[in-house]
């Protein structure tokens, strides 16, 4: 990859409950987290912000839900990248690897790097086999990656500070979950604390970790029935206006298009 000015390049290339992806990039790496949409599907969605899965470096999984998993096997076997996947999180999902030695087995706890980024995952509560959070390091540049996750644990709270940008789940309204259409087996399961995380217990994580280093605030994971992207701004903004914030910009990233690509300096 040619060489860059210093800093982290990030899009989500798509967010929600019908698939997930996040590009992270540097001067000296290009990388996938999570690849939960067709291979084509990515690659174009790579094309729309201006950029192309040559040259990758690897992808690496969160948890074995299809909506985080589902392209990886085909993008491994094209591009003849990594896959970084706990162990748990590889046997829970019976990916087909092409090349077992492609492989590379990571661990919550335990930092590793791919080029000049360095990723710390952290466990995160929702109901699959070893789920992982991330932060991506670039010399002093954070950006913290926390997507399917039922309650803001101290753990979380403690991975996510001081980051220049997140991108954190904003899965749903209370209210519009407990009168939308779902059965009540499915609205427990999302209420749950291994679950995913509501509007307000994202504001409640907000006022912990959010300072006005925060230069982005990607809103993540939006259910297209019991969420909407004005409540879930609204949400966020109160939290920023509380803490006189001015330097933090929201963004929501959507299901069907990806986000701006994002320079973080």
């Amino acid at each position: 990859m040619a060489k860059e000015a210093t800093g982290i390049k990030l899009a989500v290339l798509g967010s929600g409950s019908r698939g997930n992806s996040i590009y992270i990039a540097s001067s000296g790496a290009k990388v996938l987290v999570d690849a939960g949409f067709s291979c084509s599907q990515i690659e174009k969605r790579m094309e729309r912000v201006g950029e192309t899965l040559k040259g990758l470096d690897g992808i690496i999984i969160s948890h074995e839900h299809q909506d985080h998993l589902k392209g990886a096997a085909t993008l491994i076997k094209r591009y003849k990248i990594p896959l970084y996947i706990s162990q748990k999180t590889l046997e829970a999902s019976n990916i087909s690897l092409p090349n077992p030695n492609r492989k590379r087995i990571i661990n919550a706890g335990s930092p590793f790097s791919i080029a000049d980024l360095c990723f710390h995952p952290f466990s995160l509560p929702h109901d699959a086999s070893d789920p992982l959070g991330f932060v991506v390091q670039l010399n002093n540049i954070k950006v913290g990656i926390a997507l399917d996750f039922g309650f803001p644990s101290k753990l979380v709270e403690q991975k996510l500070r001081h980051c220049s940008a997140l991108v954190l789940e904003c899965n749903h309204d209370p209210e519009m979950l407990m009168l939308g259409p779902y059965p009540w087996e499915v609205k427990q399961r999302i209420m749950s604390r291994l679950g995913h995380l509501s509007n307000i217990d994202l504001t409640e994580l907000l006022r912990k970790i959010l300072t006005n280093r925060v230069k982005f605030l990607l809103l993540a994971h939006l259910s297209q029935t019991n969420n909407h992207p004005r409540l879930a701004i609204e949400s966020c903004n109160a939290v920023l206006q509380e803490m006189n914030n001015n330097k933090t910009k929201i963004i929501v990233a959507q299901q069907e298009q990806p986000s701006q690509l994002l320079h973080i300096i």
